[in-house]
């Protein structure tokens, strides 16, 4: 019966070291490369842009307009009559969050 010679733990042998050379690093391989878009997907991501600034500018109107209001109510209760400044306060208080419907 023929006994391997064996190697000390730890130690690799010649074809070990030579193998492990030839392993290439994760970089150097190749990747997936995503295909490039369908027409039907560009055309629908375009739709999608278009609607999201759309919705964008709305809501930075609509801030805009609230700031406005507050501040012109302030203005109103520090600088007009209480009447105009009530009405001012009246109108801050319909823009307010109702319950969801």
């Amino acid at each position: 019966m023929a006994t391997k010679k064996q190697l000390p733990i730890g130690r690799l042998t010649e074809k070990q070291k030579y193998l492990l050379r030839r392993i290439p690093r994760v970089y150097d391989m190749n990747g997936y490369e995503a295909p490039a878009d369908p027409v039907e997907v560009k055309r629908a991501r375009k739709v999608v842009e278009q609607w999201d600034k759309k919705i964008e500018l709305a809501t930075c109107q609509a801030r805009k307009r609230n700031e406005a209001l507050t501040r012109k109510a302030l203005e109103a209760v520090y600088f007009e009559t209480p009447e105009k400044a009530l009405a001012i306060v009246q109108q801050c208080e319909r823009r307010l969050k109702g319950c969801p419907v």
